[in-house]
C-alpha cells in the first residue's frame, strides 16, 4: 500500500547518512523501484485510462547519484514534454529532510544539469514559473481544499532543497502521523494529474 511505504521512507529519513548504509539501501529500493511501481499500477496507469491524463505519464524515483540525497523524490512527468527533472512541469513526491512530511508538489524544475551536478536556477527564474503556473491553474489551486502553496523541506544538508521550496506552484502536505487512506491519496493524485494536463495544454511548444 502507498500510505505504508510513504511512512516507511520518511521513518528511514531520519536515520539519513549520505553514506549507502542499510537504511539508506531499503530507503533507495522504495524510492527508485517500490514507490514508482505502486504509482504506476494503482495510480498512474487506471487514471489515465479514464480519461483523465492525457499525455505520456511515467515514473521515476531519486535518492542520489554517489552519495545519497537528504530529499528523495519519485517524479510523475510527461515524457515529451519533462524528458529530465531539469526541464519543464511534473508531479513530485518529496520527502521532508526531517521525515516530518511528505509532499506531493505541482513544480517547475528548480535545477540545471551540470555533467553530475545540480545547479538551483535562481530565484527570480523560479519566481517567473510559480507566477506563469498561478495565471494557468490560480483559481482551480484556490478552489481545492487542503492544498498549499509553498512546502518547508527542514533539509540544511541539501543543495537543492531550497530551489525546490521555491519552484512548488502547490502541494499537498502529507505529515507521518496523519497520512490519509488510500483512497483520499488517489484523489488527491487524480487531481493533481488534471492539474499538470491543465499545465501542459498551456506550454508553449
Amino acid at each position: 500500500m502507498l500510505k505504508n511505504t510513504l511512512t516507511e521512507v520518511l521513518e528511514l529519513q531520519t536515520r539519513y547518512t549520505d553514506r549507502d548504509t542499510a537504511p539508506m539501501q531499503r530507503r533507495g529500493e522504495l524510492v527508485r523501484n517500490s514507490i514508482p511501481s505502486l504509482l504506476r499500477d494503482w495510480g498512474v496507469r487506471p487514471v489515465a485510462d479514464g480519461g483523465w491524463v492525457p499525455f505520456d505519464a511515467a515514473v521515476h524515483g531519486k535518492d542520489g547519484i554517489g552519495r545519497k540525497s537528504q530529499v528523495p523524490w519519485v517524479r510523475i512527468h510527461s515524457v515529451e514534454l519533462s524528458p529530465s527533472s531539469t526541464t519543464g512541469w511534473y508531479l513530485v513526491y518529496l520527502f521532508a529532510g526531517d521525515g516530518g512530511a511528505v509532499y506531493l508538489t505541482l513544480m517547475h524544475a528548480s535545477t540545471n544539469a551540470d555533467h553530475d551536478s545540480l545547479i538551483p536556477r535562481s530565484h527570480g527564474e523560479l519566481a517567473e514559473h510559480v507566477k506563469w503556473g498561478e495565471q494557468v491553474i490560480g483559481g482551480w489551486i484556490e478552489d481545492t481544499p487542503r492544498l498549499v502553496r509553498s512546502i518547508v523541506l527542514h533539509a540544511p544538508r541539501s543543495k537543492v532543497a531550497e530551489a525546490y521550496e521555491a519552484s512548488t506552484l502547490c502541494a499537498f502536505r502529507y505529515p507521518v502521523h496523519d497520512i490519509p487512506p488510500e483512497h483520499e491519496l488517489l484523489a488527491d493524485l487524480r487531481a493533481m494529474l488534471v492539474a499538470l494536463a491543465r499545465i501542459y495544454e498551456h506550454v508553449p511548444r
